[in-house]
Parts: C-alpha cells; structure tokens; sequence
C-alpha cells in the first residue's frame, strides 16, 4: 500500500469513528457503562485527529507524514490496548481492543509504506 493511500485511509477510518462516536454517543455510552460525555469527548478527539491528519497528508512531505502518523498510532494502540485490558465492562473491553486491532493495522501499512519510500533513491 502507498504512504498516500494508508494516509488517506486513515484520515476516512478517522472521521467515520468520530462521526460515529458522537451521533451515537448515547446509545455506545449506556452499551459500554461509561458517560456519554467521555464518548463525545473522545469523538471530539478523534474528529481533531482527522483533520490533522489531512492536514499532514495534503501538506507534509510524504515521509514525515508517515514518520508521525506512524508513531501517534503506534501510541494510540498501546494506550488504547491498555484501557481495554484494564476495563471491568466486558462489551467496552472487546470495542476497545477491536480499535487497538485497527489503529494497529494502520501503523503497521504506515511503517511498511516508510519502508517502502526509504528504499528509494533521494531525487
């Protein structure tokens, strides 16, 4: 997969999650025992996310843009793997490793897509 496509893939999978996390804020808050509030919060987060993300993807060049993409990922996905092994709600621990399951793929179609580019002459 290109750098630009894993981005932009990303910058989707990203908005889509935030859109969904706060138009379904209340009914995924009740289904995983935690406020409604944290939920919108975290979609706000997400939502922020995204468009920074477009933004590197648009702008930055390719590799820095897969060097910090890659890394927020692989932060993301060790934090997010935390809090669902940690979690007592049995439906928010399998969402939650789902997400790290996902944000993992990413960082790894980034890391390879880095590999890729750094294998290729400097023009």
């Amino acid at each position: 997969m290109t750098g630009e496509r894993t981005l932009r893939l990303d910058v989707l999978y990203c908005a889509v999650a935030a859109v969904g996390l706060v138009g379904f804020a209340g009914p995924l808050a009740e289904l995983a025992g935690v406020p409604a509030m944290a939920v919108g919060v975290a979609g706000g987060g997400v939502l922020a996310w995204s468009g920074l993300l477009a933004y590197l993807t648009a702008k930055a060049p390719r590799r820095q843009a897969l060097r910090v993409v890659l890394v927020v990922n692989l932060v993301a996905t060790v934090g997010i793997a935390v809090a669902a092994v940690t979690s007592q709600q049995v439906v928010l621990t399998v969402l939650l490793a789902a997400v790290a399951v996902e944000v993992g793929a990413f960082a790894l179609t980034q890391a390879l897509a880095l590999k890729t580019i750094n294998r290729q002459p400097a023009n």
